[in-house]
C-alpha cells in the first residue's frame, strides 16, 4: 500500500518537484545565512558568499526542475512541436530552449519562484544562524496550521463551487465551544475537545441542509450563496460576541511554561501536538480521498457533477459529506489556534483568508500545491513580522496573492483543462 501511494507521488512530477523546490529554496537560503553569520566580521567574504549564493539560487530555482520536468509528457510534447523545422546541425540545446519558452505557463512559473526565492533569501540574512531552527520552527507551525484551514475550505469549494465565507465560523465556534466545556463547565479537556468538535460540525453541516442546499434547488448562482454564507457568518459572529463578549478569550490553564529547548528554540508541548496533529489529518485526508469510495465519489462530483448524477452518485449526499470533512478540519485548526495562542470572535475570519491565499497559492486540485502554498505563505509572514511588523503580515499575503493572480492564477500545481468539441 505504502509503495503504490509513493508511486503515485512520484508520478505526478510537476506537482512534488515544484514542492520539493520549494523546500530548497528555504533550506538553501537558510543555509547561506548560516555562513554569512558566521563570517560577519569580514564583510567582503559576506559579500562574495551573499552573491555566490543568490547565484545559486537563482540557477537551481530556474534549471534543476527544467531538467526535471523536460520527460514530463506536457513538456516533450512541447520539444516535438519546436523540433519540427529544425535542421540535423541544431543543438539540442536550441530545440530545449525554444521548448520551454513556448511553455509560457511554465516560465511565469519558474519566474515567480526564482523572484520569491530572492525575496526570502534578503528577508533571511540577517536572522542570527542560532534562532533558524527557531524561526523555522515557527513557520512549520503556522504552515501547517493555514494547511488545515486550506484543506478544510477546499474541499467544501471543489464541489460546491462558491466561497463558504460561514467556514471561518465553524473555526472559531469551535474554539469557543472548547471554552464552553473545559472552563464554564468545568469539563475534562479530552471530553470537551470532541465535544466541541461535533457541535462545529454540527453547525457546518445544518448550514448546507437548512440554508445552502435549498438555495441550490432555486438554481441559485455561486455569487447568491457566497452572499448568504457572509450573512450567515456575520450573524454567528455576532451571536458570539453577544453570548462570550468581545474581549480576547483563553482556555490555557496552569502556570505559564517556557517551553522545552531545543537546538536554541522553546518548543511548548501544544506545539508539538498542533505539528503531530496536522501531519496525521493531512495524511489521513489525503488517504481517504484516494482509496475510500466516499473520497472518490466527491472527486468524482467535483469533477463532473452532472456525469456523477447520471451514473447513480447522491450529489447532495456527497456535498454533505464534504460539509462535515471540512468543518472538522476547521474545528480542529480553531482549537489548536486557541490553545496555542488565544481566541476572538474574528479569529475565523483572518485564517480563512489565509488558507484562501494559501489554497489559490498552491493551485485548486492538489494536496502538494496546497503544501507548498501554507508553506510559502508562512514564510513571507513570519519574515514580515520579524522585519517590518506584525501589523504588515495581512499585505504581505495578498501582495503575494495578486502576485500569482496575475502570473500563475492557476498556482503552482493548477492545470488548465483544454475543451475539445465532439
Amino acid at each position: 500500500m505504502f509503495k503504490r501511494q509513493l508511486k503515485s507521488i512520484l508520478k505526478s512530477r510537476d506537482n512534488f518537484m515544484d514542492f520539493l523546490n520549494l523546500c530548497s529554496i528555504i533550506i538553501l537560503s537558510l543555509f547561506g545565512n548560516y555562513i554569512i553569520s558566521i563570517l560577519q566580521d569580514d564583510i567582503r567574504i559576506v559579500h562574495i558568499i551573499r552573491i555566490v549564493t543568490l547565484f545559486v539560487l537563482s540557477v537551481l530555482c530556474y534549471f534543476v526542475v527544467a531538467n526535471f520536468k523536460f520527460y514530463n509528457n506536457e513538456a516533450v510534447k512541447e520539444w516535438e512541436k519546436a523540433t519540427q523545422g529544425y535542421k540535423q546541425t541544431n543543438s539540442i540545446d536550441n530545440m530545449f530552449m525554444e521548448a520551454i519558452t513556448k511553455n509560457k505557463s511554465w516560465f511565469i512559473r519558474r519566474i515567480i519562484i526564482c523572484v520569491l526565492c530572492l525575496l526570502i533569501f534578503f528577508f533571511a540574512g540577517k536572522i542570527p544562524y542560532q534562532m533558524l531552527f527557531e524561526h523555522s520552527f515557527y513557520i512549520f507551525i503556522k504552515a501547517f496550521i493555514l494547511l488545515l484551514c486550506a484543506i478544510g475550505f477546499f474541499h467544501i469549494y471543489r464541489v460546491t463551487s462558491f466561497f463558504h465565507i460561514a467556514h471561518a465560523i465553524t473555526l472559531t465556534v469551535s474554539a469557543y465551544f472548547t471554552y464552553l466545556f473545559s472552563m464554564q463547565l468545568q469539563y475534562p479537556v479530552w471530553l470537551s475537545i470532541p465535544f466541541a468538535i461535533s457541535c462545529a460540525t454540527g453547525i457546518g453541516m445544518i448550514s448546507e441542509i437548512a440554508l445552502y442546499k435549498p438555495l441550490r434547488k432555486r438554481n441559485a448562482s455561486p455569487m447568491i450563496l457566497m452572499i448568504s454564507s457572509l450573512g450567515l457568518y456575520t450573524l454567528l459572529q455576532n451571536v458570539i460576541s453577544i453570548l462570550w463578549g468581545d474581549d480576547t478569550k483563553s482556555i490555557r490553564t496552569g502556570e505559564i511554561k517556557v517551553g522545552n529547548e531545543f537546538l536554541g528554540a522553546y518548543i511548548t508541548d501544544i506545539q508539538i501536538i498542533t505539528i503531530v496533529v496536522c501531519l496525521v489529518l493531512f495524511l489521513a485526508c489525503a488517504f481517504f480521498m484516494k482509496y475510500n469510495r466516499i473520497g472518490r465519489n466527491i472527486c468524482a462530483v467535483a469533477s463532473n457533477p452532472d456525469l456523477s448524477n447520471i451514473v447513480g452518485i447522491n450529489s447532495n449526499r456527497i456535498i454533505l459529506w464534504s460539509f462535515g470533512i471540512g468543518s472538522v478540519l476547521a474545528a480542529v485548526a480553531g482549537i489548536l489556534i486557541a490553545f496555542d495562542t488565544d481566541m476572538t470572535p474574528t479569529m475565523g475570519f483572518n485564517w480563512l483568508l489565509y488558507g484562501v491565499v494559501a489554497m489559490i497559492i498552491g493551485g485548486v486540485g492538489s494536496n502538494w500545491g496546497l503544501v507548498g502554498g501554507a508553506l510559502l505563505l508562512a514564510t513571507a509572514q513570519h519574515l514580515a513580522a520579524y522585519y517590518i511588523g506584525s501589523q504588515w503580515m495581512d499585505a504581505v499575503a495578498y501582495i503575494i496573492l495578486i502576485l500569482f493572480l496575475i502570473g500563475k492564477p492557476l498556482g503552482f500545481s493548477g492545470k488548465r483543462l483544454k475543451k475539445i468539441e465532439i
